[in-house]
């Protein structure tokens, strides 16, 4: 089986990401954007995989201090909601 990644976002696209097939690039779109970015953040595999491809921007989700980046702590459907 094969793992990829998929970003879901609002129709208004603030990052301007939409049809982006560079998964960094977007991360560095949204990130430089400032364009909310909710995660599970429970410290699981599911979650440790979500992170993953921020490793290679200059950006670490960890030091979110500006608020765009929010960890919810719970499964994936809640964290589409925050």
């Amino acid at each position: 089986m094969a793992h990829g990644v998929i970003i879901e976002g609002l129709a208004a696209d603030s990052a301007g990401i939409k049809g982006l097939s560079d998964t960094g690039a977007a991360l560095k779109a949204i990130a430089s954007a400032g364009a909310p970015c909710a995660s599970r953040g429970e410290d699981g595999q599911t979650h440790k995989r979500e992170i993953a491809p921020w490793s290679g921007t200059e950006f670490d989700p960890a030091t979110h201090a500006s608020g765009w980046y929010r960890e919810n702590g719970a499964d994936v459907v809640a964290a589409g909601r925050t």
